[in-house]
């Protein structure tokens, strides 16, 4: 059921625009019990997922294309 509430949200381009992905391939959203390796794998991804999302987005831009006031 969370997959179908996720997929509906991903599949909205206006959404998708303005989300940040980050791989975390290798890694379960269930383990408790990650390691210190895991959780600066973790951190990395997501800050070079957030880096690549930030050098290329513009508000006013999306704002425009989705017709956000």
């Amino acid at each position: 059921m969370l997959n179908a509430h996720d997929r509906r949200q991903i599949d909205d381009p206006s959404v998708t625009e303005r989300t940040v992905f980050v791989d975390t391939t290798g890694h379960s959203s269930t383990d408790f019990a990650l390691t210190t390796a895991d959780k600066l794998d973790l951190i990395s991804a997501g800050r070079m997922a957030g880096e690549k999302f930030l050098a290329h987005w513009d508000w006013q831009e999306w704002k425009d294309r989705f017709d956000r006031k």
